[in-house]
């Protein structure tokens, strides 16, 4: 498996669940009572639907950032690239079109 196999982009989402892009499919990850499950697939839902736990650890109690998604996926060997801040949107002007 190459790296970018493992590259995830637009990570985005709130506690407990995130979701976001890895190459053609999506990631889906979930931290809850102390678990952490990932799944791939070929969309949203399909990747929660494959999702499985792959850590179990007392420190993932009480998680709520997207920091520690990152953490986790890192942990699996993801490499994540950008994430999505919903308190960091930019309003742009645009110019009307024609």
């Amino acid at each position: 498996m190459h790296h970018s196999d493992k590259t995830v982009t637009l990570l985005k989402g709130w506690w407990p669940n995130w979701y976001g892009n890895l190459g053609m499919q999506f990631i889906y990850v979930r931290i809850r009572h102390g678990q952490c499950s990932i799944g791939v697939g070929r969309s949203h839902s399909d990747a929660e639907t494959k999702a499985s736990v792959v850590r179990e650890d007392e420190s993932l109690e009480g998680v709520t950032d997207i920091d520690d998604a990152i953490e986790e996926l890192l942990k699996q060997g993801y490499l994540v690239k950008s994430i999505v801040v919903p308190e960091h949107v930019k309003e742009l002007v645009n110019a009307p079109l024609g």
